[in-house]
């Protein structure tokens, strides 16, 4: 197992307790993802820091406030920050951007969060823009199409890429996944599509490292968790190295007695190693994870967590 990602193994197996200590009425998958979400920042608060966080987010915003209905994600995202005040005050302006665009939602507020990191000159055109490939691709998958999609639509919002030439391999991605469900490839081909590379090369690799952990004795998920696998085949040096690594963050988490508990299943452990190891290949960011396919299956994740 190599230093870094064990540093990162080491960092989340801590901040998944302080998460569990601050948010305890929140599911172990939840904790897992705002635990994940504070390590590939360099973020390492304790409880009672993310318990300050918590009681920034009450003072700041009214009873209704849809940010109160998703706390533990927005306050990691919050506790990233150097200057969370700051960070909360240009959320909500992001939120109230997104708003004439969009119906109120959880989602928003996930696209909200990506949002506020853009200049504020810039944040009603990229809401704009969201809001147009969002009925592009409404249009082109309407059942499988929801709400949800909103965050997706934002990172493509993002990329500097002609939205055309994201839609076309957006498809090309989802009718090459057929080991799972619509709606799953259609957030795995997201991830896929954020990623630089060659479409096939990209399609290739993701469908050689699902079977790859088959052959080792991993069984990877074919649900929500799949997400993640994308994520990773995106950073990722080559294939063996990746599936190598991510058996043996799984297997030092599990040596460490953690998420072992009938809560979490060993192919959800599975995931979170394989979102140690994606952040092991990429740099930290203090605010905002480093690549697009990260952020979109991080977003994914409390998708994943919102089903449960």
């Amino acid at each position: 197992m190599n230093k870094k990602l064990k540093i990162l193994c080491d960092a989340f197996i801590k901040e998944k307790r302080e998460a569990d200590l601050a948010f305890p009425l929140s599911s172990p998958h939840m904790t897992s993802i705002c635990a994940n979400m504070l390590v590939t920042r360099g973020a390492l608060p304790d409880h009672q820091r993310l318990d300050e966080i918590q009681a920034l987010l009450l003072m700041y915003t009214d009873i209704f406030s849809p940010l109160r209905r998703i706390q533990p994600p927005v306050c990691a995202l919050l506790a990233s920050s150097c200057d969370p005040t700051t960070a909360l005050r240009r959320l909500n302006d992001a939120y109230e951007v997104m708003k004439r665009y969009f119906t109120d939602s959880s989602y928003l507020v996930y696209a909200s969060c990506i949002l506020s990191h853009f200049p504020s000159s810039a944040a009603a055109p990229a809401a704009m823009r969201t809001r147009m490939i969002y009925d592009i691709m409404k249009g082109q998958h309407s059942t499988i199409t929801e709400y949800e999609d909103v965050v997706m639509c934002m990172l493509y919002a993002m990329s500097a890429r002609p939205y055309d030439e994201l839609m076309y391999e957006t498809e090309f991605h989802f009718r090459s996944i057929d080991f799972c469900s619509s709606n799953i490839a259609q957030s795995c081909a997201h991830v896929l599509t954020l990623a630089n590379g060659q479409p096939a090369y990209k399609s290739e690799l993701f469908r050689k490292m699902y079977r790859g952990f088959t052959e080792i004795g991993k069984n990877y998920s074919s649900y929500g968790e799949l997400i993640m696998l994308a994520a990773l085949a995106c950073v990722c040096p080559d294939m063996v190295t990746a599936v190598t690594d991510t058996a043996d963050a799984d297997n030092y988490l599990a040596s460490k007695g953690f998420m072992t508990s009938v809560l979490i299943n060993p192919q959800t452990r599975l995931m979170n190693a394989a979102m140690l190891t994606a952040a092991s290949y990429t740099p930290a960011n203090n605010g905002i994870a480093c690549t697009l396919p990260m952020i979109a299956a991080e977003f994914a994740q409390l998708f994943v967590q919102d089903l449960l």
